[in-house]
């Protein structure tokens, strides 16, 4: 069992050097994370439409379509899949908006990439369960409503 709760999700990685998607995939599997990787942003998008994903980490500066235009497309068509960079070009993403806490530099070390990859997922668990709580709350809710009325209407 992953140490991050048992789901199938996996974490998408984006790359279009094929030697760090083999160095992250030793790492990640290594720790249980399952991964899958693809070497540019119009892979990433078609992949998201058949696999179920938790995270998605990507390089910012690749061929085609960049790190920064894939995030914002993840962003508008699957809002529930944060995204994470992965970089030598800190400064640039930076300087366009990304928060300081969703860039890792390149190049990679070893435990600071799982423990980047970690927390993102434990961070991505507990806002869908947090999403679940609100939703279960929700239903409570309207029950009590209509039990409500169901009183009134008998007085």
């Amino acid at each position: 069992m992953a140490w991050y709760g048992a789901t199938n999700s996996a974490v998408l990685f984006v790359d279009d050097d094929t030697g760090i998607q083999a160095l992250v995939q030793a790492y990640l599997s290594v720790a249980g994370i399952k991964v899958e990787t693809c070497s540019s942003g119009a892979e990433a998008l078609e992949r998201l439409t058949t696999n179920s994903v938790a995270l998605v980490v990507t390089d910012y500066l690749m061929p085609g379509m960049d790190g920064l235009t894939l995030a914002k497309k993840i962003d508008e068509l699957y809002p529930q899949i944060p995204v994470l960079f992965v970089t030598a070009a800190r400064n640039e993403l930076v300087g366009s908006g990304v928060p300081d806490y969703a860039i890792l530099e390149k190049p990679l070390d070893r435990d600071r990439f799982r423990d980047f990859i970690r927390r993102a997922l434990r961070d991505t668990q507990y806002t869908n369960q947090i999403g679940e709580i609100k939703d279960e709350t929700q239903g409570i809710r309207a029950d009590v409503s209509l039990l409500n009325l169901s009183v009134q209407a008998h007085l």
